[in-house]
């Protein structure tokens, strides 16, 4: 069947689908501003006739329109989208925003369908907006308002919005903006980020906005906000802690020790995702290192009252390499923490070197109760040892899935997975062929004389992490694997990806050990890397970069 024989519904859902796959959708945050969205929606509109004038003839397509200065398109796209069950979202994407253009925007034909309004503005149009938002808009949902910060200016005025004009606003997102005065535009709120806050906003005002959309919030951001937040709460004297009853996810950013202290001032449910970070942006190589510890200062003096689930996570990943310092746990139904020390994207990698112990240790602690089966870690193996492995597997007593990335050697962790004793090690890589039938000598027989007697997957590397293939990492592999098949241990998965120089070593490396592992692991990966390049390629006209059996 021809694709003009198609009922237009189901032409509409191919499109939808095709256009939804595109690397950058029409659909984008209101911060990303490198590719034009109306560029890819053309090269979709070009398919076919019968398409283009489907989707003119349809207002759900026409629910999300991006402006920039012309009002010709605004007030067309405004047209297309008019219906009675079609919200309408409209993004201004640059800083000078026409007047005329809120004032076609404002008409009273138009504003019941309004649902989500995003602006970008800078000095010369916050007046206009203030006279914008003098009118009602009935079905208002969804705000957000940035302000530019390279030229470094604040608002003298919180914006204006009287929260009887506003009267279904459930979503405020405010950037570089101070929060407006009118408490009852929070009351209503579901979802509230404030990032960037005018340092001159004070704690108690910050205190009453939260106590104003504590009762119904679900959603709460806190990024980079305040810079005197002193006071501890006091049941007997001071603030009360703000208590969220309805919260699902709370997300806070701030340097040390602002980050601390905004959080002793919340108490949430239990069921909460939380993702805390540490602005570190600024501190030097070695003031970082010199960290006396990572996670911990992130939390206030009791971590329960603010991420009360610790004991509940069973998914682990933890990352102290290049960019990247981040502890992520997740419970049942993706409930989760995060912790992460941040920086800029363009900042030079850190060696974080101590201090990746030291977060190891401390989130070993905040998970001492916690029955964790996955956990993956990325991390310069050099800074660690085989004492804290065994801290990580004593702590994880029923791990079943352990995923390595990063650099460095990890040798001492394989020697850990061959046996229980720190004394017994992996016999040495043999050319004798009734020798390899030997396993490694251990201090007891039988599973529970060796370290994770769960374990069902092993994972090393990725696309990111190029260990070199090497004979004797390989060998020493195969021992480990060999001493729990022997032990009634065997591996469900074992996964790895190595870089071979050449097509010629990846396809020699295959022939010599895939035999060894498929016979000692129920479903083997081997994956290719190339020199100088991040990506898996093909090595081989029939084999792939990376071969599953």
């Amino acid at each position: 069947m021809h694709l003009h024989q198609l009922p237009t519904e189901i032409i509409l859902m191919i499109f939808h689908d095709l256009y939804n796959s595109l690397d950058f959708p029409h659909i984008r945050p209101i911060r990303r501003k490198d590719v034009k969205p109306e560029l890819k929606f053309m090269l979709v509109q070009a398919v076919c006739r019968r398409w283009r004038d489907m989707i003119r003839g349809t207002p759900y397509y026409w629910r999300v329109i991006n402006v920039y200065s012309k009002q010709d398109w605004l007030r067309l796209c405004l047209a297309r989208s008019a219906g009675k069950k079609t919200p309408t979202s409209v993004y201004f994407r640059k800083f000078n925003i026409p007047p005329p253009l809120l004032q076609l925007l404002s008409l009273p034909s138009h504003i019941p369908h309004i649902r989500h309004l995003s602006f970008n503005v800078d000095d010369d149009h916050f007046d206009s907006l203030r006279h914008f938002f003098s009118r009602q808009f009935p079905n208002l949902s969804t705000l957000e308002l940035e302000c530019p910060t390279h030229k470094m200016w604040m608002p003298s005025k919180p914006l204006s919005l009287p929260s009887h004009n506003l009267p279904r606003l459930e979503n405020l997102v405010l950037f570089t903006t101070k929060p407006p005065e009118d408490l009852g535009v929070y009351t209503n709120l579901h979802s509230l980020e404030l990032s960037a806050v005018p340092l001159d906003v004070s704690w108690d005002t910050m205190l009453e906005v939260l106590n104003a959309c504590a009762p119904k919030l679900e959603r709460l951001g806190l990024v980079h906000i305040l810079s005197d937040v002193s006071v501890q709460p006091d049941l007997h004297s001071g603030p009360s802690p703000v208590t969220f009853p309805r919260l699902k996810m709370i997300h806070v950013a701030n340097k040390l020790p602002y980050l601390a202290r905004i959080l002793s001032h919340f108490r949430v449910p239990a069921g909460i995702d939380v993702y805390l970070m540490d602005n570190i942006m600024g501190r030097q190589a070695d003031e970082v290192t010199a960290l006396e510890q990572a996670f911990i200062p992130m939390l206030p003096p009791d971590p329960a009252t603010i991420v009360p689930h610790f004991s509940s996570v069973m998914a682990v990943r933890y990352t102290a390499w290049e960019s990247e310092f981040t502890f992520i746990g997740t419970g049942e139904g993706e409930l989760g923490v995060h912790l992460e020390l941040y920086r800029h994207d363009d900042d030079p990698p850190l060696a974080w070197g101590s201090l990746g112990r030291k977060g190891l240790m401390e989130l070993l602690g905040l998970l001492s109760r916690a029955d964790v089966r996955l956990f993956e870690i990325a991390v310069d193996y050099d800074t660690l040892g085989a004492d804290d492995f065994e801290a990580v597997f004593k702590a994880f007593p029923k791990l079943e899935t352990l995923n390595l990335n990063g650099g460095g050697s990890f040798d001492y962790i394989l020697e850990l997975l061959g046996s229980k004793a720190r004394s017994s090690s992996i016999a040495p890589p043999s050319s004798s062929a009734d020798e390899e039938d030997k396993a490694p000598e251990a201090s007891e027989a039988g599973p529970d004389s060796m370290w994770c007697p769960n374990l069902k997957a092993v994972i090393i590397g990725d696309v990111d992490d190029q260990w070199s293939c090497d004979d004797d990492l390989l060998d020493k592999i195969v021992q480990v694997l060999r001493a729990r098949a022997q032990r009634g241990l065997r591996l469900d998965r074992f996964e790895i990806r190595l870089l071979h120089n050449t097509e010629e070593e990846y396809l020699e490396a295959q022939a010599k050990y895939l035999p060894q592992l498929q016979a000692l692991v129920g479903e083997v990966v081997y994956g290719n890397h190339k020199p100088d390049d991040g990506d898996c390629s093909t090595c081989g006209s029939d084999l792939d970069s990376e071969s599953e059996y």
